[in-house]
């Protein structure tokens, strides 16, 4: 879970570019990691690759994107 939110900021991300940075075989990730993950609804299997759930951002500690404040951006200077 700190991997997806940390290192591809919450998600979408393949499943082999997650195994790849933690340095485990994407069959472990995928036969006994992810089942348990999506089960518990900490993630999110969409057409682009993973991404962390709402209870996935509550058990890391960390708002939810939609829950943060956006900042507005002026539209000229």
């Amino acid at each position: 879970l700190e991997t997806i939110l940390r290192v591809f900021h919450g998600g979408p991300v393949g499943v082999e570019a997650v195994a790849h940075t933690l340095n485990t075989a994407t069959d472990t990730l995928t036969d006994e990691v992810e089942p348990f993950l999506l089960r518990a609804e900490l993630v999110v299997r969409t057409p682009r690759g993973r991404k962390l759930a709402a209870k996935g951002y509550e058990h890391l500690g960390v708002a939810p994107p939609g829950d943060r404040p956006a900042m507005p951006l002026p539209l000229f200077d």
